[in-house]
C-alpha cells in the first residue's frame, strides 16, 4: 500500500487528494483511478494507473465507507498515527510522509525511464523529478572519473 499512497505523500495538498478520493472514482476492474481537479495539487484531472497488488489490496478495503481512507482526525493526527506504525513495525526513527515519496523515488528509478519517473511520480515538470531523485553515488562516481590531475603517475 506504501507505493499507492507515495504519489500523495509529500505534501498538505497531495495528501488531501488521498483523503478525499472517493470508491466512484475507483476502477478496480479497469486498474485505474481518477483524482479529480478540484481536489488535485496540479488542479488537474489526474487518471492513475493501478498496479495489480495494489487494486487486490484496495478490493480488502473496498465499500468501507464513501472515500476510500476515511479519516476525520488532524493532519497532525496523522503523522503521529503514521509514526505509531513505524515503531510497532520496529522502524527505528521518525519519517515523515516525505521520506516514503522520496524512497518508493529512489527504489524505482533505476526500473524507470526518467519520463516514466516523472509520470509515475506525478510531478508535472521533469526538472521537479531531476532535482527531486539524485542518485548520489552514480553522479559521484561519474564526476570522479573526470577530475583533472596533474601529471601524477598512478600506484599500482
Amino acid at each position: 500500500m506504501a507505493s499507492f499512497a507515495v504519489g500523495w505523500s509529500d505534501d498538505r495538498d497531495a495528501r488531501g487528494e488521498l483523503l478525499t478520493l472517493l470508491w466512484d472514482d475507483v476502477h478496480l476492474d479497469d486498474g485505474y483511478l481518477v483524482v479529480r481537479g478540484d481536489e488535485a495539487k496540479g488542479k488537474r484531472d489526474d487518471r492513475i494507473p493501478l498496479n495489480p497488488i495494489v487494486s487486490d489490496h484496495l478490493r480488502v478495503i473496498q465499500d468501507v465507507g464513501l472515500c476510500v481512507f476515511e479519516w476525520d482526525g488532524s493532519e497532525w493526527a496523522l503523522l503521529d498515527e503514521f509514526r505509531f506504525i513505524q515503531k510497532q513495525a520496529g522502524v527505528d526513527s521518525n519519517y515523515g510522509f516525505h521520506a516514503l515519496k522520496k524512497s518508493c523515488e529512489t527504489l524505482n528509478a533505476p526500473r524507470m525511464t526518467e519520463a516514466e519517473l516523472n509520470k509515475f511520480m506525478r510531478h508535472t515538470s521533469v526538472e521537479t523529478t531531476r532535482a527531486y531523485y539524485q542518485n548520489r553515488d552514480e553522479i559521484m562516481r561519474g564526476a570522479t572519473e573526470k577530475v583533472y590531475v596533474p601529471g601524477v603517475a598512478r600506484r599500482r
